[in-house]
């Protein structure tokens, strides 16, 4: 008996790109907000080792800026992200001329560790250290010491002197003593199968960590201060302490902990992108620094066995931190998902798509029709007016995706499911793409799984790895290679007289 047939909106995802978001100035015209991307996965030094996703990282706060119209937005990428650049950029490059009012986003993912403290200014005597491609561990005298890599105290000067009163900073790296070990592949219910990496460098003379059990008995209490990248305490409101100067700073791990890196992009980054999705998507105004904290964490603990769970730590102004942050809604279509996949879709081999109507109401079933020219894997791609961005097909009734050439109609009278028009209303982009090479964008893709990870839902929902595909699949073609895509341009209604 043929399975009961599907109603399922053309978009429907809980995953996609994410906002940035403004810490409680409303945008003014005048204003010309900048952001300085950092993300380093390639290491100048072969004894640091390399990390992967990174590049997928930088291409979801990519995508978070423009999405928040900054003015300006500087990315310094693996050998770009040496640390006089950044320093540069944070003095006299994109950061040059800020006015109280302007937004700043600083957002850095790569490898953390420590180093001794020079300066008495850390009650545990450790300062937390983000690593740039050009830092280096060098022989001075006795011991090892760590060459142009950037240091929490000189950081937080450097913040402190931007001018602007908005300033949000977005740390995905670790500074964990107990990171050294290699972690076995473990499977998610959230994100399937994963190839964790740790994002720590541990050097010989390392200092160590000084650790007390807790008062409960369950973990470490860190002894350290407020001036690091993470403050200590998990799960309470901070007490804060120093010169924080208009900024806050959400960290992924607390000081005794690893964040995880994984091919599809870092674990913090990952979920902190899925959250603020989720709250531009719902039009709400009402999340804190805390808050996101919160739901980040929640997110994490559903996907990272317990045994590699890192914590989230907020610091910064006691008022920033509590005050909620205003977030820009997506909506109305053409958003940086969107315009991603139209820019791939117009640079490979034009291939002939067509829908049955020009406009859809609510509940109208929508049939694709396209013509392929050889045989290959065919993937069809939705983007709705909130640039969530769903696999149509393949799904979960019809997972392979290997077609014939002809002219091939979704859903034929054979596949057990229907493609029917639903909320949200507004402009949506449909794309498809046919490779001669494997490719599966619904298996790869963002979906509901059990707990053995395998998908349980009809439509998958596309990640950046899945465009990374893509794009990785026209720049490194074999011999022989076809990449055809086309697109169609349609409008949803809840009624078609009201399109």
């Amino acid at each position: 008996m043929p399975m009961a047939r599907l109603q399922h909106a053309f978009a429907t995802v809980l995953y996609a790109l994410g906002c940035y978001l403004a810490s409680g100035v409303l945008l003014t015209a005048h204003a010309e907000d900048r952001a300085l991307l950092i993300g380093v996965g390639d290491y100048h030094y072969a004894s640091i080792k390399d990390l992967p996703g990174i590049d997928l990282d930088i291409q979801m706060m990519s995508e978070v800026a423009k999405m928040m119209r900054f003015d300006t937005i500087k990315v310094l990428q693996d050998n770009e992200a040496r640390l006089a650049n950044v320093e540069k950029e944070l003095t006299t490059g994109v950061m040059q001329g800020l006015a109280p009012e302007d937004r700043v986003l600083i957002y850095f993912s790569g490898h953390g560790t420590r180093v001794q403290d020079s300066d008495g200014d850390e009650q545990d005597g450790i300062d937390e250290v983000l690593m740039m491609h050009d830092t280096a561990p060098v022989r001075q005298g006795n011991k090892t010491i760590l060459t142009n890599a950037l240091l929490d105290d000189h950081f937080n000067r450097l913040l402190s002197q931007l001018p602007s009163a908005n300033k949000l900073v977005l740390i995905d790296a670790c500074h964990s003593g107990t990171a050294t070990k290699s972690l076995p592949n473990f499977t998610s219910a959230t994100w399937g199968d994963i190839e964790p990496h740790v994002k720590f460098f541990a050097f010989p003379d390392m200092p160590n960590l000084s650790v007390e059990t807790s008062e409960q008995g369950k973990g470490p209490k860190l002894q350290s201060n407020l001036q690091g990248f993470a403050m200590s305490e998990q799960k309470q409101e901070p007490k804060l302490q120093g010169n924080f100067q208009d900024f806050v700073t959400l960290a992924a791990a607390q000081d005794n902990q690893r964040s995880l890196a994984s091919p599809n992009g870092s674990f913090f980054t990952l979920a902190l992108y899925s959250v603020l999705r989720d709250v531009a998507q719902e039009q709400q105004n009402s999340v804190t620094a805390v808050g996101l904290r919160d739901v980040v964490e929640s997110i994490l603990a559903k996907a990272i066995p317990a045994s590699n769970m890192f914590n989230p730590q907020v610091t910064g102004r006691a008022e920033l931190i509590q005050r909620p942050l205003l977030i820009q809604p997506l909506r109305n279509g053409y958003g940086p998902q969107w315009q991603e996949l139209a820019g791939l879709v117009k640079e490979a081999t034009p291939l002939p798509i067509e829908i049955n109507q020009n406009q859809y109401a609510g509940g109208d079933v929508l049939i694709i029709s396209v013509t392929v020219p050889q045989p290959g894997y065919l993937n069809v791609i939705h983007v709705d007016p909130n640039d969530d961005t769903t696999i149509l097909f393949p799904n979960q009734f019809n997972p392979e995706n290997k077609v014939s050439a002809g002219k091939l109609v979704i859903p034929t009278e054979q596949m057990t499911f229907d493609l029917k028009a639903h909320q949200p209303y507004g402009p949506s982009l449909i794309a498809a793409v046919v490779t001669n090479e494997r490719l599966n964008l619904y298996q790869a893709g963002q979906a509901n799984r059990d707990s053995k990870g395998r998908i349980t839902d009809l439509f998958s929902k596309i990640q950046p790895a899945n465009l990374k595909s893509l794009r990785s699949f026209k720049v490194e073609q074999r011999q022989n290679p076809f990449f055809a895509a086309g697109m169609v341009e349609t409008k949803v209604c809840a009624r078609l007289n009201s399109c």
